[in-house]
């Protein structure tokens, strides 16, 4: 019986991660090399379009996610913002990458 109890804590503490604070904020973290294939107008136009289908700027960048008061128990906290707030902190992620990547390859330029 224990142990289908402590089987049973386990899995709900394992599913429970999978939302935490931690993994739905690196979540948000894009790496722009994978948009150096993209050719530039085609890669400002999708970003252009993620940026008005979230109303931000395309030049939006995103910023660090503030020091946790609570260290080490980010990983098992849940994230409490919206789908919609996750959704858009995941595109200022993804525009942040593309700006990255526009900008290191100087698209539109020269």
């Amino acid at each position: 019986m224990r142990i289908i109890l402590v089987l049973t804590a386990v899995a709900l503490g394992s599913t429970a991660c999978q939302n935490s604070v931690a993994v739905q904020q690196e979540a948000e973290v894009f790496n722009s090399i994978q948009y150096d294939t993209i050719p530039c107008a085609d890669l400002q136009g999708r970003r252009n379009a993620l940026a008005a289908q979230h109303g931000v700027s395309p030049d939006i960048e995103r910023t660090p996610p503030k020091e946790s008061t609570t260290p080490g128990f980010g990983i098992v906290l849940p994230d409490g913002r919206s789908d919609a707030e996750r959704a858009r902190a995941r595109a200022v992620g993804e525009i942040t990458a593309m700006n990255r990547s526009i900008q290191r390859r100087a698209c539109g330029k020269g």
